[in-house]
Parts: structure tokens; C-alpha cells; sequence
């Protein structure tokens, strides 16, 4: 049975939860009616994952100059970068980029082939160029924060993060990002603080009430994490991992019975959903299961 939404309002200090709100996660634009064009064909392939299909569309689009040759040339230098091809994707960018000059967007994409050859100077400067073109799209304020963070910039990373926060307050996954930034680096009240902003925004999503959990975990509020992660798997019966967590989180309190009663809920995990709860549980602290 899902949740009371009082009951996470309650949680977490809130004046009011609505069920309805929309959540954070970007959901894919309906590209599966497929129209007459190279274009659309080609947004449709990247869109469903079949890269090769996309790759043959784009060209044709930009052989035969159909639709926007900007949308054509990111669209093929996206799907290029999925398949690996750096340097045909690269050569696109560039050429988007050149064609418009002001539009940032190849230059997003351009920092994120940088990034992945390790050019980090690079990459930031391609997202700082994007910066000037459009300061106030949170965004790009993001992209250098993930930058940042996958080269354990951490302080640096979350700087960037604020901003994007600052430039879109309603928008909870920017929240969110910070808030999981601030448990990478054991900041559990700072998480709290984000992941509270998220939730109020998205009370829905049992993701952020995870997070959220391990967040309480490490501010040690054992009872506010295990509250948290009741509303988690209340929200979403089907992830068995939470269970588990729960579990783990009840036996590290003494509470022997009910662990037991949220194991049997867990069940036998398939080898993908207990990867997801070893991972959790080394975030939340506990010993690799082959140690105990």
C-alpha cells in the first residue's frame, strides 16, 4: 500500500506533500512514431538505443540537407559517441559548433568527448564557453559539476552544483544531485538539507527517500532512516533490495524480529539486485558480506 504523503511530510518537516507532483527523472520525449524524414527516423532510432540505424539516418539527413542541419549533426555525432567513434563525433560537433556559432549545445558535447579522453581543461572550457553563450541555464552549471566530480573535484563539483540550484529552485533533481554529492563526501546534514528540498518537490519517488535514508544513517538517526526506507519500499513493493537494506538497518539496531520479517519480504535476490544492495549498504557503512 503506498505511503500516507502525511507521513513523509511529517518525516521530513514539510508543510505539504503531493502526490501528484511530477517527479525528477527526465523522461524520454515519444519518439516512437517515426515520421517520413531522415531526421526523425534518426531521433527516433537514438531515442530506442539502435545507434547503428540512427548513424544511418543522420547522414542521410545531412547529405541530403533534411530538416536542421545543427539537429542533424549533433544527432549523428551523438549516436557516433554511443558507438565510440570519438573522432567522427568530434569532427560533427565541431562542425554544428561552427555552423552556429552562439548555440552551446555541440560545445556540451564537444566537453563530453573531452572529458571521457581524460582532457578535463578542455572539457571545462568547451562547458565555459557554453556558460557565457547561456549563464543562466542550470544545465550547463551541472555538466561542470559532473565534470568536476568524476575527477574527485569534489568541493569544486558541488560549488558548480549550488549554482545550478540557484538558477532552477523548482526543479528537484538539481537538489538531488547535491544532496547525493554531499553523501559521497559524508556531508550527512548537508544531504539532508538537499534531499528535504528534493522531496518536497518530488514526494513521490522512492529514490530520493533512499537516498534520504542513508543520509539519516550516517547523521546516525537510525529511526529516521528506517522510517525513511519503510516509505521507500511502501512507494515501490517491487525493489527487493530495499528490504534488504531495511533489514540490515533493523539487525544493526537490535531489532532482530522484524529484520527477519523484512528479509523473507526480500526474499532470494537475482544477481543484479543484489549488486544494487551491496552497493547500498557499503554507502550506508556495513561490512562487504563476504568480511562478516
Amino acid at each position: 500500500m503506498p505511503p500516507d504523503y502525511q507521513q513523509i511530510a511529517e518525516l521530513f518537516g514539510l508543510e505539504a506533500a503531493q502526490p501528484d507532483e511530477v517527479e525528477w527523472e527526465e523522461t524520454a520525449s515519444d519518439a516512437g512514431e517515426v515520421g517520413v524524414d531522415a531526421l526523425t527516423k534518426g531521433t527516433a532510432k537514438l531515442s530506442d538505443g539502435d545507434y547503428e540505424a540512427a548513424v544511418e539516418h543522420f547522414q542521410r539527413a545531412v547529405e541530403h540537407q533534411e530538416g536542421d542541419p545543427r539537429d542533424a549533426l549533433i544527432g549523428l555525432a551523438t549516436a557516433q559517441e554511443m558507438l565510440g567513434d570519438s573522432p567522427a563525433a568530434f569532427r560533427q560537433f565541431r562542425m554544428a559548433q561552427r555552423m552556429h556559432a552562439k548555440d552551446p549545445d555541440p560545445l556540451v558535447g564537444l566537453s563530453d568527448l573531452y572529458l571521457r579522453d581524460g582532457n578535463l581543461r578542455e572539457a571545462l572550457r568547451e562547458l565555459e564557453a557554453a556558460i557565457r553563450a547561456e549563464p543562466y541555464n542550470p544545465y550547463f552549471h551541472l555538466k561542470v559539476a559532473e565534470a568536476l566530480r568524476s575527477r574527485g573535484k569534489l568541493a569544486e563539483a558541488d560549488t558548480a552544483a549550488q549554482q545550478a540550484v540557484l538558477l532552477a529552485p523548482d526543479q528537484a533533481f538539481y537538489h538531488y544531485w547535491r544532496g547525493d554529492l554531499a553523501l559521497e563526501r559524508r556531508q550527512y546534514l548537508v544531504a539532508l538539507d538537499c534531499l528535504r528540498a528534493a522531496i518536497e518537490l518530488s514526494p513521490g519517488d522512492d529514490h530520493l527517500l533512499v537516498r534520504a535514508a542513508l543520509a539519516f544513517w550516517g547523521a546516525e538517526r537510525p529511526v529516521d532512516a528506517i522510517k525513511a526506507m519503510r516509505l521507500a519500499s511502501d512507494l515501490d513493493p517491487e525493489k527487493l533490495p530495499y528490504y534488504a537494506l531495511l533489514a540490515d538497518f533493523l539487525r544493526s539496531e537490535g531489532r532482530i524480529d522484524e529484520a527477519d520479517t523484512e528479509a523473507k519480504r526480500a526474499g532470494e535476490l537475482d544477481r543484479y539486485d543484489r549488486d544494487f544492495w551491496i552497493r547500498l549498504r557499503r554507502e550506508a557503512g556495513f561490512k562487504d558480506l563476504e568480511l562478516e
